[in-house]
């Protein structure tokens, strides 16, 4: 009698568990696709700008799949954010390029609108400071004006060409300068585009 009773409870928490593991199975399937809508914005606001990315109408308005803000976390409304930005703001002054280049792609898709401006000078300074990564740091610049051309925009004259500077470097530099020209600095770029054209 208890071995038959035993085989029932067996079948019966066999039976409990399937359940919970189908509940499991699609509340992840859920959470899954939570995780990769989220992946998927953060990507397209690293490469354009949060702002652009999330006014779009096809974000918007999609019918399969409707987010709201209360999803994902911003530095202005989420206290692990803001730490996770005050943790990383000394790595901006790393001098590993790479360990810059990693904080100020969170500071760009994580802070508040007018705190992305504390990229700026820790990418102009390796920059500067590293020939090796210069092509590297330089694509990463192009993406951050062309999405925001006022971060770089008072910043011009770092972009100006070397006569060291590599074909491919003279090249980024040239397309940042042609994104980030203002009224108040047209006339130098033009200027800078005429040297570079009559070499």
């Amino acid at each position: 009698m208890s071995s038959l009773k035993c085989t029932e409870n067996f079948h019966a928490e066999k039976h409990v568990s399937d359940d919970n593991l189908g509940l499991a199975m699609e509340s992840s399937d859920i959470s899954g696709a939570y995780d990769s809508e989220f992946v998927n914005m953060v990507f397209w606001c690293y490469i354009e700008s949060p702002d652009e990315y999330l006014s779009r109408s096809s974000y918007a308005n999609r019918v399969s799949f409707e987010l709201n803000g209360g999803q994902f976390t911003f530095g202005k409304t989420n206290d692990d954010v803001k730490i996770l930005l005050y943790s990383t703001s000394p790595l901006l002054w790393s001098n590993n390029s790479a360990v810059v280049l990693a904080a100020a792609g969170v500071h760009w898709i994580m802070a508040p609108k007018e705190d992305v401006k504390r990229i700026i000078k820790p990418f102009l300074f390796i920059l500067r400071s590293s020939n090796s990564s210069k092509y590297v740091v330089l694509n990463n610049i192009q993406v951050f004006a062309k999405a925001m051309p006022s971060l770089f925009a008072p910043h011009h004259g770092d972009f100006f060409i070397c006569s060291s500077d590599s074909y491919q470097v003279k090249a980024l530099k040239l397309e940042i300068l042609s994104s980030i020209d203002t009224d108040s600095s047209i006339s130098s770029i033009f200027k800078e585009f005429q040297v570079q054209a009559s070499l």
